[in-house]
């Protein structure tokens, strides 16, 4: 067996690799763990797994973890969250059940994911006021994120931008915000954008807040989604791209150089790659916007039964000439 300090280390490491989306090395690193019989070896495998679509071996690994470790909340919590996106509710509520059992549980973080679970079955009531329920500061803004969804869900669309706006406002004020928070603000702006579409169909308030919410995460779901929605633009002659751009950003990073290229990918859906060049395009700063250049594309195949518009988006990679 090895010492504490090392398990650590193993752990903050495969952490980082799965967040930097390193699946395979973080497969390795969670396979040293079991060695040593840890048993967030198995967690890591999982999360490893499931980041590269292999959901079905990512459950395969927590039955076995928790048959082997069944005190372990955190494999249960994770196998609920694993059922659940895969819409096996019986199975996801059984694994939440048993998490909650389990002795030094996060009943906080157990009840959020049980509360997305009541949201998906359409037990919207039940959700809502599970959510209430959640006390813990940890999950705060993300519970608080959830509960607009949730009021979205049942319609009260006047009721969630009250709730939201109030949310954006505590949110946007507090300085050097953390990614995390970065995510729930931009999710926040997107559900309040979609309370005033589906609500008003105020246009312009969505695309605002649909807007704002793609600055602060430019790849948040729910904001692409409703971007899609308002454009409403569909085609028989639709095909999925990814798309890799080359551009100019519009000033300098470093004082002292010059305005840096950049490189990012898009997922889009679109009649043409010159077409997703263009729905890519809408979505950047004006002032970079004539400076982008198709580098290359893939055909992913003929999609005609989607809207039109950008799924995802990565990060920009910045270079120097």
């Amino acid at each position: 067996m090895i010492d504490r300090q090392t398990i650590d280390g193993l752990l903050e490491q495969a952490y980082n690799l799965i967040q930097q989306g390193d699946a395979e090395q973080a497969i390795i690193v969670g396979n040293q763990l079991l060695e040593n019989r840890h048993a967030r070896g198995f967690e890591i495998i999982a999360l490893a797994y499931e980041q590269q679509g292999r959901s079905a071996e990512a459950i395969a690994v927590l039955k076995e973890g928790v048959s082997k470790v069944p005190g372990a909340w955190p494999l249960w919590e994770l196998l609920g969250n694993l059922y659940s996106d895969a819409e096996e509710y019986p199975e996801a509520f059984n694994s939440y059940q048993k998490a909650m059992n389990c002795p030094n549980v996060d009943t906080d973080s157990v009840n959020y994911n049980y509360a997305i679970l009541l949201k998906r079955m359409g037990r919207l009531d039940e959700a809502s006021s599970l959510c209430d329920r959640i006390s813990g500061p940890d999950l705060n803004n993300k519970v608080r994120v959830l509960k607009l969804s949730v009021l979205n869900a049942q319609s009260k669309f006047d009721e969630a931008i009250q709730f939201g706006k109030r949310f954006i406002e505590e949110l946007v004020v507090v300085p050097d915000l953390p990614e995390e928070d970065m995510q729930d603000l931009a999710r926040g702006y997107a559900e309040v954008g979609h309370a005033h579409w589906k609500g008003q169909y105020n246009r312009e308030a969505a695309w605002e807040n649909a807007w704002k919410a793609l600055e602060w995460h430019r790849s948040e779901t729910s904001a692409l989604w409703l971007v899609r929605e308002i454009i409403n633009r569909k085609s028989a002659a639709s095909k999925w791209f990814k798309l890799v751009v080359e551009g100019r950003w519009h000033f300098p990073i470093d004082p002292e150089k010059a305005p840096p290229g950049f490189i990012t990918t898009y997922e889009v859906v679109a009649d043409s790659p010159e077409d997703a060049l263009a729905f890519a395009q809408d979505l950047e700063p004006l002032e970079v916007r004539g400076t982008m250049r198709l580098d290359s594309h893939e055909d992913m195949g003929s999609f005609p039964d989607n809207l039109q518009g950008v799924y995802w988006r990565s990060a920009y990679g910045f270079y120097m000439n």
